[in-house]
């Protein structure tokens, strides 16, 4: 008499594909934070022409921008401060104000030195910091 040959009912062991979806996030995590722009790296410098003539086509864009602090506006308390930037772009000079909120991270802010913003285009002409560095 043949014996009928048992199959093995393969119960399949969810730990590889655990740990494999644990590594796939922790390196995804890893490259977010490894790869998040720092002040004045990896974004376009603002345009200047196209900032001053149609603003609201930058609306939400992200831009790098170095210049010279002319003079801090307004601080205040829990909200942060306004200060006018200065910038130069081949011959032209431009001077306009950026919103630096509290929160943003940085060196003290002084009149008549060089920083680096990265700054998002708001409503109204508005340039808010979202990070900076001195130069």
């Amino acid at each position: 008499m043949a014996r009928r040959s048992r199959k093995k009912k393969t119960q399949s062991n969810p730990t590889p594909m655990i740990v494999g979806s644990i590594v796939a996030l922790a390196l995804i995590g890893a490259a977010f934070i490894l790869l998040k722009p720092k002040a004045g790296e990896s974004l376009k410098n603002l345009p200047l022409d196209v900032y001053y003539s149609d603003p609201s086509s930058l609306r939400g864009s992200k831009f790098s921008v170095t210049g010279q602090v002319v003079s801090k506006l307004k601080y205040q308390e829990n909200v942060g401060q306004v200060i006018q930037l200065k910038v130069t772009d081949g011959s032209r000079s431009e001077v306009f104000a950026v919103m630096v909120p509290d929160g943003v991270d940085g060196p003290n802010i002084d009149p008549n030195q060089n920083y680096t913003f990265n700054v998002e285009v708001k409503s109204d002409r508005w340039l808010e910091a979202k990070s900076y560095t001195d130069r």
